[in-house]
């Protein structure tokens, strides 16, 4: 019976430390406004606000941009060219994920056979 405690309180502290890395990100009306706005309101926006705030921008953007929603920004192709440009400068792995995320949404995205390697950094498969 002690042994089985321990194994479950072992279990509950491995859980609760990989719930303290894990974070939540959600976006609301502000954020969509600040995309249908157009690009130099979501660069702007981006700009001078918090790692979260950033994040939430992404997570909205991922909205805007996948071709599931049908959705047809006049400014897309400007929108991939900053995330493009943003991605070597992203402050967090985190971002720099979410970041890679949306490029990836690109019909011709030169990260289609790509993957972001544990320490930030990009990997190709060769053709």
């Amino acid at each position: 019976m002690k042994i089985l405690v321990l194994v479950m309180a072992l279990t509950f502290f491995q859980n609760a430390s990989a719930a303290e890395s894990m974070s939540f990100v959600q976006y609301d009306k502000k954020h969509a406004e600040v995309v249908e706005t157009g690009i130099e309101s979501i660069i702007s926006y981006y700009g001078e606000n918090s790692l979260k705030e950033k994040r939430s921008l992404l997570l909205c953007l991922d909205r805007y941009l996948d071709p599931y929603y049908k959705y047809d920004l006049s400014y897309a192709g400007k929108i991939y060219k900053w995330l493009d440009n943003e991605l070597t400068k992203a402050p967090t792995i985190e971002i720099k994920e979410d970041i890679f995320q949306l490029l990836q949404y690109k019909s011709d995205s030169e990260y289609e056979d790509c993957e972001i390697l544990e320490d930030g950094e990009i990997t190709c498969a060769k053709s």
